[in-house]
This record gives structure tokens, sequence and C-alpha cells, in this order.
């Protein structure tokens, strides 16, 4: 499947954001990861951009690290 530029751009800024939010919070990534319940593997790919996260996940990511599921999405732009 071919990524669209602008959509590996958006996935590029919500790693970021995720990134950051997982670092103000002083977790490791294993911490991050078993906070929202989701596989090691499937994070560092949420976080290298690579990962197309469903509405699910998003949420439990949230929810993991304290924040409110817009904190990760709202202003996201390519």
């Amino acid at each position: 499947m071919i990524m669209r530029p602008r959509d590996q751009a958006i996935r590029t800024s919500m790693a970021l954001r995720l990134r950051e939010h997982r670092e103000r919070v002083g977790l490791s990534p294993k911490e991050a990861a078993d906070r929202a319940g989701v596989a090691l593997g499937n994070y560092y790919q949420l976080e290298r951009g690579d990962g197309n996260p469903t509405v699910t996940t998003l949420v439990k990511l949230a929810r993991g690290l304290g924040v409110d599921p817009s904190d990760l999405l709202t202003g996201l732009h390519p």
C-alpha cells in the first residue's frame, strides 16, 4: 500500500505528540504501553509514525498517559 505524503505527515505529527505526552509524564515506552494495555511493538510503531491506530487504541493510549484523547489529535496537520 502506498502511503500518501499528507497521511504520513499526520501520522508523524501524532507520533511526536504521543512521545511528547509520554516524556512529559516520565514514562518509558514500555511503561506507556503497559498502562495503555497495548503491545510494546505496536506502541513503538505508533511513536515512529508507522502505525495507524484505531479509535479504541487512541483512547487507551490517552488514558494510559492521563490525557484526554483529543490531546493526541487536536491540531494535527501535515
